[in-house]
């Protein structure tokens, strides 16, 4: 099976961009849990330079725009592949926003935790059921 590149990331930004009324600083906002989380340090130049073309996001900052705007990374790449990411990796991904909500304490015990993958699986399905309790505003409900 091909996959053919059809355009750019720069054009999948700018169309996400459009589609959805973001301007690059709320792209920013999104990627910011994951940035902290993962430690991809994503900025301001960054952003410009992927929206105009002039260069293209590495893997890791890849990564972490698919996951901000909840597309697959093929498809932000500008292959002609579905734009949905996969379930189980949004999953996770919204998990990590929840986890980053927490004090630095905690975060360094649940990092340490997420080596065992019983624990693991205990800490997503937690974040899990508090990302269902909690509105998109951030506030309890």
């Amino acid at each position: 099976m091909k996959i053919e590149k059809l355009c750019s990331t720069s054009a999948r930004l700018r169309e996400i961009m459009k589609a959805r009324g973001l301007r690059q600083t709320d792209i920013m906002r999104l990627a910011e849990p994951f940035s902290r989380y993962y430690g991809i340090p994503l900025n301001r130049a960054n952003m410009s330079m992927y929206v105009s073309g002039k260069s293209e996001p590495a893997q890791d900052k890849l990564f972490l725009l698919a996951c901000a705007l909840n597309v697959s990374e093929a498809w932000l790449m500008g292959l002609d592949v579905p734009a949905d990411r996969a379930p189980q990796a949004q999953k996770i991904a919204d998990s990590v926003v929840c986890l980053m909500q927490l004090d630095q304490g905690t975060q360094i015990l649940l990092a340490d935790v997420m080596k065992n993958p019983q624990a693991r699986a205990r800490l997503l399905s937690y974040a899990e059921a508090l990302r269902a309790k909690v509105p998109q505003g951030g506030e309890e409900a």
